[in-house]
């Protein structure tokens, strides 16, 4: 336990930028149906519950990287705009696309902030925005508070309720 003490104290921003990066990779648009957020958030609350690294920045590292990856995934979206999309498909045809804006002008706020609460919905969602012309600002904002309020329920109930975890898992 005292190496593992010492690594963390030694090279702190290797942790929070592998928190970072690992966070970035599991928003980003066809990486997240393989790589979950869960194998990075919940060692790390574990680990800053124990005083190996600081919550504060795990949980500012967290919200950097899910916001990024949010980010490119939405103007990857936006970048192929219609390019998939042929009248005459079966599945990715324009009838679709355009049921899409109507969903996501009307009720895009709702999907970013609730989506981030739903498996599997947190990495398609900025991309499937990001081809459906959602408004960019709006996005940007809503996406950003609902990632500051997801993760702050994520850790607050992680951190604070570390024990509960420790006997659940026999730790």
């Amino acid at each position: 336990m005292d190496l593992i003490k010492a690594f963390f104290e030694t090279h702190p921003q290797l942790i929070y930028s592998s928190i970072s990066g690992g966070m970035f990779l599991s928003a980003l648009f066809p990486v997240s149906f393989i790589f979950y957020g869960d194998y990075i958030f919940i060692p790390a609350a574990i680990l800053s519950q124990s005083g190996f690294i600081d919550i504060r920045f795990v949980y500012f590292a967290t919200i950097l990287g899910v916001y990024v990856g949010d980010l490119v995934s939405f103007f990857l979206g936006h970048s192929l705009e219609r390019t998939i999309f042929t009248p005459d498909a079966k599945y990715l045809n324009t009838h679709l696309l355009q049921k899409g804006e109507r969903f996501f002008e009307k009720y895009g706020k709702f999907a970013i902030l609730f989506s981030k609460g739903l498996p599997v919905a947190p990495g398609i969602t900025p991309f499937l925005a990001g081809i459906n012309r959602m408004n960019r600002w709006m996005f940007l904002a809503y996406d950003l508070i609902a990632t500051i309020v997801i993760f702050a329920i994520i850790y607050g109930t992680l951190y604070g309720g570390i024990g509960a975890v420790r006997i659940f898992f026999g730790w």
